[in-house]
């Protein structure tokens, strides 16, 4: 999803899923009630305007640049994807590294074709992922759910579900038609030199 396709879905030009429609308001603090009124849609009367300090940009960068660039500066910086503090402020990171954690934690990537055949319909292509670069423990996030993660694989980013068995990362995908494959750690790596981070948020028109 481009900037075009967000800025068409704030002026009412295109849609989203309704999976998409509720994380998209919940990121951006707005509700069903903030939307409408009477019937018609409504973004700027009768609801109370959040101070900007209640949101905080994410940067949309390319694969490279989430893969391998600790800080983001405008030069790289594709984009801003506002989202709401507390949603990010809530997320739990994960990270045993030093030197992780001093990566700016959370940015944007729209994936790539090859992601979306590996993912659908979890992820669907062009779709906008928010990474939280602080969390590369290869234990999920939450038992109830198959966490999706942003990992190395050949000097790529690639995005995929995965388990650690021993020394190495199993790697799958949403689209059973795809098989499983090994990404074994290198000379004194673990997984979360391969791990790039965790997709907390997936944004995607209809």
């Amino acid at each position: 999803m481009s900037r075009e396709h967000i800025s068409n879905f704030l002026r009412r030009k295109r849609g989203l899923s309704p999976g998409t429609a509720d994380k998209f308001m919940g990121a951006l603090g707005l509700t069903v009630a903030d939307l409408t009124r009477e019937g018609k849609p409504d973004l700027t009367e009768n609801r109370p305007q959040l101070p900007p300090a209640s949101f905080r940009s994410v940067p949309l960068v390319n694969s490279a640049t989430a893969l391998h660039d600790p800080q983001l500066s405008s030069r790289v910086t594709l984009d801003f994807i506002p989202i709401r503090k507390g949603l990010l402020e809530a997320l739990r990171d994960k990270c045993s590294s030093t030197r992780r954690r001093q990566w700016e934690r959370f940015v944007a990537v729209q994936i790539g074709e090859e992601d979306a055949r590996f993912m659908q319909p979890k992820i669907p292509a062009r779709a906008i992922v928010l990474l939280d670069r602080h969390y590369t423990s290869a234990i999920g996030y939450s038992p109830n759910e198959r966490t999706v993660y942003a990992v190395q694989v050949k000097g790529v980013l690639a995005f995929r579900y995965l388990q650690q068995t021993g020394r190495q990362l199993l790697l799958s995908g949403d689209n059973s038609a795809y098989v499983p494959t090994l990404l074994p750690f290198g000379a004194g790596q673990a997984a979360g030199d391969l791990i790039v981070g965790r997709v907390f948020l997936v944004l995607s028109e209809t």
